[in-house]
């Protein structure tokens, strides 16, 4: 087994991790600014400000992560240092760092996150232009390294670097933490320089075996498998827990063809005459119009099992209860008579004896037939495996044969082609309602939780196996494509207090926060919009 026998394991691979981390730029990562006092002892008032470095570090493109060993990560960084030292004096420096950190699944939300709470900082590389003593040069690599140390400490304690693996939720169930699944167990193994594993267990199982985890992404961002075993605990859960309806009641109506037939074959002509005794004296002529059936059922579902087999198919049997019901009427036109020779025979009256005294049309009961909690075992259902609209793995019945025996009653009382009728019916009520074959709860969501991002799942892989179901998607971070063409000519700054815009290749753009960057194809646009032409760069539509 790909998942080593574990419930469910998620595998995500470094493109991923590294798309969430360098999204963060567009987001204020690392935005430092602060001030650092020199101590110097006895220092005039008056000579106080000499003694202060402001400093201020901004990443200057987005930070990219190497797995680096068993469950740790290398964050690596470039970044724009700018100190303002003796009151005046702004100096620059390109900086590269290192942050090795942790990478740990939170089983508290279903992520897995970077952990930079014990986070090293290291490999500081100052690119000097100035040419300044190492005294100095370290004395700045100290207050970098102490300013990123406590804006990770304060500020971002932890990066979560993928949506949330799974819901603990599942459909149809009523409110209450009782009621969701629970995790027993959840562990994180670097599979090799690409991938790392979430391997998870559900409701009290123990098994697994990290050593028998494999990679199964397939040149996917994200990819979930989940054993057939962990997939019959979910649904032994949700089944006796779900609100969704057990029993279904519904009726019908057949209009029964070859009427006479039909009759012959229950001895109509007699039951309608019987019908019509109440009559008394009168002497009736009817003809039959028509016949139909009223008939219904009330099927009981029982939790049915399930076998996975390789190909996308899922093998289902079982048994249900059944209540059964079926009146036959039919509709007659009656010509009531009197017989004016009373007692005296017909033949020996010179008249027309018979007088009609009045026509009507009458509906009449032939029979009615009831049989309760009929066992009635599912000979085979076959279906297959499906994503619903919320990433939930789900088994769909496309064929189902039952057996269903009536008994000697009705199939004296009425003939097979009826009878079929009816057993279609219910047959059509247990694929129609019969309830649906939750195998786990959503697997992908579609939002990083704290990062404000979204993510945009494409789910290509479902691979169907005899123990086990593999899901893979390639992941987009929505509002970020890959790549654009063309690139935008100008960008604006949407910050309140600038609202500018400027040619990409300004100097004054690389000072903008990356989350303050809005692109324009066409600068009448941006204009229009009502930002101000940069001083600068595009002086002649600088209004104010």
């Amino acid at each position: 087994m790909k998942t080593g026998n574990f419930d469910i394991v998620v595998e995500a691979n470094e493109e991923l991790v590294n798309r969430a981390v360098g999204a963060l730029f567009y987001k204020g990562f690392l935005d430092i600014r602060g001030s650092y006092g020199i101590p110097v002892e006895d220092v005039p008032a008056s000579m106080s400000e000499f003694t202060k470095i402001d400093y201020m570090l901004k990443l200057k493109d987005g930070p990219t992560v190497d797995f680096i060993r068993r469950d740790n990560v290398g964050i690596l960084i470039s970044a724009e240092a700018i100190f303002n030292v003796l009151d005046g004096i702004e100096l620059e420096f390109d900086v590269d760092f290192s942050i090795e950190a942790s990478l740990v699944y939170d089983r508290n939300t279903n992520k897995l996150v970077i952990d930079l709470s014990k986070a090293k900082i290291s490999d500081i590389d100052i690119n000097d232009e100035y040419d300044l003593p190492v005294k100095v040069l370290n004395k700045f690599n100290e207050i970098i390294r102490k300013a990123i140390q406590e804006n990770l400490t304060d500020k971002y304690t932890s990066i979560d670097v993928t949506p949330t693996l799974f819901s603990l939720d599942l459909p149809d169930m009523p409110p209450g933490d009782e009621n969701k699944l629970t995790i027993n167990m959840g562990t994180l193994k670097v599979l090799n320089n690409n991938v790392a594993a979430v391997c998870v267990n559900l409701l009290n199982y123990a098994g697994g075996n990290t050593a028998s985890v494999v990679d199964f992404t397939e040149d996917k961002n994200l990819a979930v498998g989940i054993t057939e075993n962990a997939m019959h605990r979910v649904f032994d859960f949700w089944w006796d827990r779900t609100t969704n309806p057990k029993s279904i009641t519904a009726s019908d109506t057949y209009d029964v063809p070859y009427i006479d037939t039909f009759l012959n074959f229950i001895g109509g002509a007699t039951k309608i005459a019987t019908a019509l005794a109440t009559l008394g004296i009168l002497e009736t002529d009817f003809t039959t119009e028509d016949v139909w059936m009223e008939y219904g059922a009330t099927v009981r579902f029982r939790k049915p099992d399930f076998d996975l087999k390789s190909g996308n198919i899922l093998e289902v049997d079982g048994s249900l209860r059944v209540d059964v019901w079926a009146t036959v009427k039919a509709r007659v036109s009656i010509s009531i008579e009197v017989d004016t020779s009373g007692f005296i025979p017909d033949d020996w009256t010179p008249w027309e004896d018979d007088v009609v005294l009045e026509k009507k049309t009458s509906v009449v009961t032939l029979l009615g037939l009831r049989l309760n909690d009929l066992g009635v075992t599912i000979d085979k259902a076959q279906g297959h495996v499906f994503l619903d609209n919320e990433n939930r793995l789900m088994g769909d019945l496309e064929d189902i044969d039952l057996s269903i025996d009536l008994g000697n009653e009705w199939y004296t009382a009425l003939p097979e082609y009826v009878l079929n009728v009816i057993i279609d019916f219910v047959e059509g009520l247990v694929e129609s309602y019969m309830p649906p074959i939750v195998l786990s709860p959503a697997l992908i969501t579609e939002d990083v939780p704290g990062t404000g991002l979204a993510i945009e799942a494409d789910i290509d892989v479902l691979d169907v196996f005899d123990d086990e179901v593999i899901v893979a998607a390639g992941i987009k971070v929505k509002g970020l494509p890959r790549n654009i063409t063309p690139v935008p000519r100008y960008i604006a700054n949407t910050n309140p207090e600038a609202l500018e815009v400027h040619r990409s290749d300004c100097p004054w753009v690389e000072e903008m926060n990356e989350e303050h960057k809005t692109g324009y194809f066409i600068l009448y646009d941006a204009l229009k919009d009502g930002y101000n032409g940069c001083k600068y760069c595009l002086p002649k539509y600088h209004t104010r």
